[in-house]
């Protein structure tokens, strides 16, 4: 049987097990967004098929191995899917699992009947995530955050810099010549607020005063913080986004509003969406690899439980950062 057949039979595997159409199964493995409870059935159908293929090519029967594994995957069920970060994280801790020969457990929201081995909590924000943090510790079950850096001392991690990201854009749009620097996202979550941090960091270094009119929380609407622009003096120069599908938003208003872009206002985002470097102008971004943090905590996890003298496994990712024409202000740099 050719490859085209095999992954004809996968798809039409997956159709059998979710009851989910084809087209929206095309979309999922293209990378694109579709609804969470899709996902859902398709990821669950794809571990099923991954038993099958164990036990046809005589592997160990998942269910009765002993030495087999389940974690369970904790998120936030009302928050998960707006993000892509956390559907790129989850891939990879579906993938290690496979590898590892590991049984995946998708729960909605904290549960006090953790029967899994170990927890991934993927995608939440306080007060839920400290809150399942406190009581996982308290009843000394493994575990570790994905895409958080905390503090604690016996809470594991595996995660990127947000700081450090915000940081180095910032940077970033000082040495493009930028020195009134507007910043736009919500204020409420460890990540937003580590992100605020990098960006005024950043000023501190350069010697920028930091001036909270520049400052912007998501609760106002972008247009009319645009609107807001012409009025302010001296112009802002720079926009730092948190995320990219705003900064996409935000390259549309500025064109509306007779802004050029990077001329008059250069636009960075962070994440790097794979629609980033195809619009124009193509987005300054930074990119995290999401997949792999899952596939680490997976296997960071699974240490963890062999292992009960290690505490704690703190893990921070390399991210990049991706210059476009957003941001090229200079001529002749990059």
């Amino acid at each position: 049987m050719d490859q085209r057949q095999t992954k004809e039979d996968e798809i039409q595997r997956i159709v059998q097990l979710s009851g989910i159409s084809r087209s929206t199964i095309f979309r999922y493995f293209a990378g694109k967004r579709i609804r969470f409870s899709s996902q859902q059935s398709i990821e669950e159908a794809l571990l099923e098929i991954k038993k099958e293929n164990s036990i046809s090519t005589g592997r160990a029967d998942l269910s009765e191995t002993e030495n087999t594994k389940e974690v369970v995957v904790s998120i936030n069920s009302s928050t998960f899917d707006q993000f892509q970060g956390n559907s790129e994280a989850l891939s990879g801790i579906i993938d290690e699992a496979g590898r590892q020969n590991v049984r995946v457990r998708l729960e909605r929201d904290m549960k006090t009947d953790r029967l899994g081995v170990g927890v991934i909590i993927l995608g939440k924000h306080d007060p839920e995530e400290s809150e399942e943090c406190s009581f996982l510790s308290t009843e000394h079950i493994p575990f570790i955050v994905v895409n958080r850096m905390l503090e604690e001392e016996h809470t594991s991690y595996v995660a990127s810099n947000v700081y450090a990201c915000a940081r180095d854009v910032c940077r970033h749009l000082i040495d493009e010549g930028c020195h009134r620097i507007m910043f736009w996202g919500e204020q409420n979550t460890r990540v937003s607020r580590d992100k605020f941090k990098g960006y005024c960091s950043a000023l501190e270094g350069a010697g920028i005063p930091f001036d909270r009119q520049l400052v912007f929380s998501d609760e106002i609407p972008l247009p009319d913080v645009f609107s807001q622009i012409s009025t302010m003096e001296p112009s802002p120069d720079a926009f730092l986004f948190m995320d990219d599908e705003t900064a996409t938003v935000a390259l549309r208003l500025a064109v509306e509003n007779g802004l050029r872009v990077p001329q008059d206002l250069a636009i960075s985002g962070m994440n790097d969406l794979g629609s980033s470097k195809s619009i124009i102008p193509s987005l300054t971004s930074v990119r995290i690899p999401f997949r792999k943090l899952g596939m680490l905590a997976l296997d960071m996890l699974l240490r963890k439980i062999s292992d009960p003298d290690l505490l704690a496994v703190k893990i921070t990712v390399r991210h990049e950062l991706i210059i476009r024409d957003s941001t090229r202000r200079i001529p002749g740099r990059f």
